[in-house]
């Protein structure tokens, strides 16, 4: 694995991550908005010169930014790299100071846990598993569905994990083009399915 990430290394990690926000945060004078916050952890929510996820996650939660929230992410990003990923999770433990945030991954992503990070490695389409994380952990106030991306695993992780989202709260599935995507399981053909 990544020297940088082991486990002997947090504190590496952490400043390796935490350097560019403190350096935005002291020259900039500003209080860091969600896409700024993305960009300096190298999420792919904030992207250059191109429609980001980042600036409509400002706009629909900046007045939620102080609350005590639950934020669950299904995917945590790194593919099947332990140490990779989970730059959303650090983002939004910036963004939402108050708040616990968990993240779900089919691979082991414990590396990324913090004191307000939460990391459990199971799959989205599993009934048992979903329900066991939503009993212990929920219910939530965001819950972002950036996982598989397949039509089939939305579906099934929306018919479990809604039933665990709180009233006035916010469930994002990100990446709906692939409904589209014969690949993926979508069709072109909205009209007759």
């Amino acid at each position: 694995t990544w020297l940088l990430f082991s486990k002997k290394n947090k504190f590496i990690s952490d400043f390796f991550f935490k350097f560019p926000i403190l350096l935005k945060s002291v020259f900039g004078l500003k209080k860091l908005s969600f896409k700024d916050t993305c960009f300096l952890f190298f999420s792919d929510k904030a992207k250059l010169n191109e429609i980001n996820l980042a600036d409509n996650y400002e706009r629909f939660f900046s007045k939620k930014r102080k609350d005590k929230l639950k934020i669950i992410e299904i995917g945590i990003g790194g593919h099947n790299m332990e140490d990779r990923g989970g730059a959303s999770l650090r983002s939004f433990a910036h963004y939402f100071k108050n708040s616990k945030i968990y993240g779900i991954d089919l691979i082991n992503k414990e590396l990324h846990q913090r004191s307000r990070i939460k990391t459990f490695q199971g799959s989205q389409i599993d009934t048992t598993f979903l329900t066991d994380v939503c009993k212990k952990y929920g219910p939530f106030d965001i819950i972002l569905d950036d996982g598989s991306h397949y039509v089939d695993h939305q579906k099934k992780t929306f018919e479990i994990m809604f039933n665990f989202l709180n009233f006035g709260g916010t469930y994002i599935i990100e990446d709906v083009g692939t409904s589209y995507i014969k690949y993926f399981g979508g069709s072109q053909n909205v009209i007759s399915e």
